[in-house]
């Protein structure tokens, strides 16, 4: 139980970090930031283990990576409960190298998928770092 509530904090404090600085993300409340927050743990901790364990064959065929389509599937769980919150698409300007300027632009799926990943390394970053 000590386990599953640490990750719920690092999650949470992850979660707070990535709606802060992700252009993905859009809250229109601040109050919203700390709902969608709760309403993800409870989604991350009792949802996405029966969603893993009913993609168990996807995971197996495609070696694990699965597994992000059902974060992305969370957080589209996410801002269908929490109503001022929303996953948006946006024109990422990229970098530039040896004068060569790359742009990208991001649907909603592809910037979902991204803020997944970033929430998973985050999460990750923080449980390696503390325990």
């Amino acid at each position: 139980m000590k386990k599953k509530l640490r990750s719920a904090v690092f999650i949470g404090v992850a979660f707070f970090l990535l709606a802060t600085f992700y252009p993905g993300f859009s809250f229109k409340t601040p109050e919203s930031i700390a709902l969608a927050t709760g309403i993800y743990i409870v989604l991350y901790l009792f949802v996405r283990p029966i969603l893993k364990i009913f993609s168990i064959p996807f995971n197996l065929f495609t070696f694990g990576l699965f597994s992000l389509l059902v974060n992305v599937i969370v957080l589209y769980l996410l801002a269908l409960l929490v109503p001022n919150f929303q996953i948006i698409g946006f024109q990422f300007s990229g970098i530039t190298w040896l004068g060569i300027q790359t742009s990208l632009e991001l649907t909603p799926f592809f910037s979902a998928l991204a803020a997944s990943i970033i929430l998973s390394f985050l999460a990750s970053f923080f449980f390696w770092l503390f325990v």
